[in-house]
């Protein structure tokens, strides 16, 4: 399951509606306060609802004009609730819901009641009536698709928790088996029925004084009434969220909160590495998974590494990711990935790159550099050169630029990309002119364009 579109109006950074294809693996690239994190907000606002005290309009929108977040989910819906069956349609073989959050308020008639639509219910599409409406007429939680977000400045608690909807609470989940069946499991449910309310000292035996003198009470005024305590096992989720997360370090076990950040973080993201090798095909293959910064306080290895592990997750659950780091890019898949390069802008103003890569080997961290984040790398215009010349393919270029040979005292005439790659391969040599920006710009592009 996964959002195979989405659009955003009138929401932090964007003010004209904006939409968005998205693949199994996303990645949101550019500079700060261009949008990137905002479209993570809106797929948080969209699936899970507005936080309190979190603005999230436009600031340059009108208070006529409303947030819009829409979204076209792609599923096979096997398993859906059948209040939403009336809302999946099929196109070109494929099933989809279209999905809607907006801030608008409005009273529509559905099922012959009356029925208040705001931002706090997510509206689904019927194509039948041709308008978004409130499957259950009511406030209920959306889960058909589920939505896990890491932002960058996230606490720690916001991921290593042990509710089911969290990474931890899912790993956790996923990890503890049969344990609740067990022997071992079964013998503590009797031994704290003994304890607390059967056993000759239980708890609920040194409150039957308390008991009878209320019940005395209780005779005298109301009749034959009678009042006993008793004290429940609390269910097993609850159980699972009683737990805590500790750190040895140096032989000294501290609580994980207590830790400084960047181990926090790195341990929600070890978390996240776990989580796709746990395979929960089947069972959470509904869940979207969006990463705000994700190379923070990581060393390049180890983003790489990351990088890796969420590009080996995205085959079992969608991922969005926000980065500033061409070490996460290096998972980029040709075939079923995503980039968006956001520009520095007033609003939000996104495009879609169709490759990260022209070389057959790709995309290497010099692509993505030039690609993705409008670098020239010496070692990109290298890969390409090299590229060229083993295709017999330099002989293209026109001879125009005239390169000094140091060692043999004589000058020759050769094309601007040989004159470039002599320059990076020859820094001794000062007798030439130092190409420019421009100039490696231009002999890159010829390149591809070659390619």
């Amino acid at each position: 399951m996964k959002i195979s579109k989405l659009s955003i109006e009138n929401f932090k950074k964007f003010k004209e509606r904006f939409e968005f294809d998205f693949s199994d693996q996303n990645f949101f690239v550019g500079e700060n306060n261009t949008g990137k994190t905002s479209v993570i907000e809106a797929i948080n606002y969209l699936l899970s609802g507005p936080q309190k005290d979190k603005k999230y309009k436009n600031l340059s929108s009108g208070e006529d004009e409303n947030i819009i977040i829409e979204a076209l989910i792609c599923s096979d819906f096997e398993n859906v609730d059948v209040k939403y069956q009336d809302y999946i349609f099929s196109e070109k073989g494929l099933n989809y819901m279209r999905i809607k959050r907006s801030s608008e308020e409005k009273i529509i008639e559905q099922s012959g009641k009356s029925v208040e639509l705001n931002e706090s219910k997510i509206l689904c599409w019927n194509n039948a009536n041709e308008r978004f409406e409130n499957p259950t007429g009511k406030n209920t939680t959306f889960n058909i698709i589920e939505v896990v977000t890491i932002f960058a400045k996230d606490h720690v608690d916001n991921v290593v928790s042990f509710d089911s909807s969290k990474i931890l609470g899912k790993l956790i989940k996923s990890s503890v088996g049969d344990f609740f069946d067990t022997r071992a499991y079964i013998d503590f449910k009797a031994q704290h029925d003994s304890v607390f309310n059967t056993g000759p000292d239980s708890l609920k035996s040194r409150l039957d004084s308390l008991s009878g003198d209320i019940s005395k009470i209780l005779k005298e005024q109301w009749g034959e009434l009678e009042l006993s305590f008793k004290f429940n096992l609390i269910d097993n989720s609850n159980h699972l969220k009683k737990g805590s997360v500790l750190v040895k370090e140096g032989g000294i076990e501290h609580e994980l909160e207590d830790k400084g950040s960047g181990l926090q973080r790195s341990i929600m993201l070890s978390m996240i590495q776990v989580l796709s090798k746990v395979h929960l095909l089947g069972t959470d293959n509904n869940v979207i998974l969006c990463i705000d910064e994700p190379e923070l306080n990581l060393h390049p290895k180890a983003q790489e590494k990351l990088a890796f592990a969420l590009g080996k997750l995205s085959g079992d659950m969608q991922v969005i990711i926000s980065t500033h780091s061409p070490y996460i890019l290096k998972s980029f898949r040709k075939k079923s990935d995503t980039v968006h390069v956001f520009k520095n802008d007033q609003f939000a103003n996104p495009g879609k790159l169709d490759h990260l890569s022209v070389l057959p080997f790709g995309p290497t961290l010099a692509e993505i550099q030039y690609f993705a984040y409008d670098l020239t790398p010496n070692d990109f215009h290298n890969e390409l050169y090299g590229y060229l010349e083993s295709q017999s393919k330099l002989g293209i270029f026109s001879k125009t630029k005239s390169w000094f040979n140091d060692r043999k005292q004589t000058t020759q005439v050769v094309s601007l990309q040989e004159y470039i790659r002599h320059s990076i391969h020859h820094p001794e040599n000062t007798r030439n002119t130092k190409y420019t920006d421009s100039e490696i710009k231009q002999s890159i592009e010829e390149m591809i364009n070659a390619i």
